[in-house]
């Protein structure tokens, strides 16, 4: 597995040639649609638009940005519009259009009938409940996949020239999910486990989240901060009304990020540590997108994409966290233009942390639609929110137990094959060290039937054929006990 891994890392920084259809998903619930995308981003390709507000846009893209270095080499893997994700684990040398690698999407009263259900991709890392089921997040939930070690420039090419610092060797699972009731509503919640897959410490580490925001005047949407809330978000100087349609209605929100969850350095969470402005793309200031990867870690750490740093006109001191003003009383430092353009949005980013080989680290966040009666109450309402979530602790929210169970590495447990099946599958496990393994079988109604195997395993994968020929059509499951860890799976005989 260590060879198959510093493989990986090798390749990083070559232009992929073959990489998994992008899937996707859209969540619907509780007045906000948002696309959720096997590659990490989020547009919905029949809206070209990533989110909507009760049926009108809010975000056009999103999506995070991974920043550090690996032996005093930069290494970026992000979403600017395209995305330079690909699909999928971080366990082997090629690609393939797979369809394991799709955006999952279950609801708390799902059960078999959903095939995802069904298909639950624990052994791609999706959580699990001590019962064997998939473990619901929220009241709607999706679940996938990619990774950022496999460089996968877009914009036509743009980003070739820049090959040598893009794919980072990090493995992301992603949890969006929603709640349906009035307390949660207007939101979105995000969850990313992170897992370093090289053999190599990575320093210098930022995780950032970039977004393009669009509602009201889109001219109109301008950046700012609140730092004390860890809040991202844009707000509209006016009462905006919608251009996008003929009646010209009314609409007066202000959407924004909140980091719930930070990553982990020195046994400290970290907070938000510095917030980008984007007046537009276009611009040619400092409150732009990034060009190259040098300026995507600048601007995670709080300078201009030159590199200096960002003066506060009200104390003359370096910041990085500007517009931190209040728009509500029109206090503090504010977006100091007439307008924006339509590439607007935020960028915020926590860090520096390093993760070392095999490292985990789990980041959280919501999306806000604040809205009220003028443009201000808005902010108001949306400020409101971003504090009781991060009052509210996250299992409650996402209506979990403290510690769901979650695949360790040690033990990788691969789909049956063939399955469905007649008569005979085989069931493959591949071990990171030696380990007792015992695989019992179960009914559809989680009667035991019997043990069909009980053995010592060494390091590696193997493979252990279970006989079915005595049994009829139907769904089994069968339960894997590795050490102090147990999976359960289903399968499907057919005569």
């Amino acid at each position: 597995m260590k060879n198959i891994i510093i493989l990986l890392f090798l390749i990083a920084s070559v232009k992929a040639q073959q990489t998994p259809a992008i899937q996707s998903q859209i969540l619907d619930l509780n007045n906000i649609s948002i696309g959720v995308n096997s590659d990490g981003s989020a547009i919905i390709n029949n809206y070209y638009l990533a989110g909507l507000w009760k049926n009108q846009p809010v975000i056009y893209e999103h999506g995070p940005w991974l920043a550090g270095k690996i032996n005093d080499t930069l290494k970026t893997a992000f979403i600017q519009w395209a995305s330079h994700f690909t699909p999928g684990l971080l366990n082997k040398t090629a690609f393939a259009d797979s369809a394991e690698y799709h955006v999952f999407k279950i609801g708390r009263a799902d059960d078999i009938t959903n095939p995802d259900y069904y298909n639950w991709p624990f052994e791609l890392g999706a959580p699990g409940d001590k019962s064997g089921n998939p473990l619901v997040y929220g009241d709607l939930m999706t679940w996938n996949v990619f990774n950022g070690a496999y460089a996968n420039p877009g914009y036509n090419n743009y980003w070739d020239q820049f090959i040598s610092n893009m794919g980072m060797p990090v493995e992301i699972r992603q949890i969006v999910f929603q709640r349906n009731t009035s307390e949660f509503e207007n939101t979105v919640f995000y969850q990313w486990e992170l897992l370093n897959r090289s053999s190599y410490t990575i320093d210098s580490m930022y995780f950032s989240f970039w977004s393009d925001l669009d509602f009201g005047e889109t001219f109109q949407n301008f950046p700012a901060v609140d730092s004390s809330l860890g809040l991202a978000y844009c707000w509209s100087p006016i009462d905006s009304v919608y251009y996008y349609y003929p009646d010209k209605r009314k609409i007066d929100i202000s959407p924004g990020y909140v980091l719930l969850q930070g990553p982990e350095e020195n046994d400290s969470i970290l907070p938000v540590t510095a917030f980008h402005p984007i007046g537009d793309d276009s611009w040619g200031g400092w409150e732009r997108i990034a060009w190259d990867p040098l300026e995507i870690f600048k601007l995670s750490k709080g300078l201009k994409p030159d590199g200096s740093p960002v003066i506060n006109p009200f104390t003359n001191k370096a910041t990085a966290f500007p517009y931190n003003g209040n728009p509500v009383d029109s206090t503090g430092w504010l977006f100091d233009y007439n307008r924006t353009g339509g590439g607007a949005g935020v960028l915020f980013s926590s860090g520096p942390f390093s993760m070392e080989a095999d490292e985990t680290q789990m980041i959280r966040m919501a999306f806000i639609v604040g809205h009220g009666d003028d443009h201000l109450d808005a902010v108001r309402d949306l400020k409101s929110k971003a504090a009781f979530l991060k009052a509210t602790p996250f299992d409650q929210i996402a209506m979990i137990e403290k510690n769901p169970v979650i695949p360790e590495n040690f033990i990788n447990v691969l789909p049956n094959f063939p399955n469905p099946f007649n008569s005979a599958t085989t069931i493959r496990i591949d071990l990171k060290t030696a380990s007792d393994i015992q695989i019992t079988l179960f009914d559809n109604l989680g009667r035991f039937l019997k043990t069909v195997h009980s053995g010592f395993h060494l390091k590696g994968e193997s493979f252990i054929a279970v006989d079915m020929s005595s049994f009829a059509s139907g769904v089994y499951f069968y339960r894997i006990e590795s050490r102090d860890k147990v999976f359960t799976r289903k399968m499907l005989l057919l005569r």
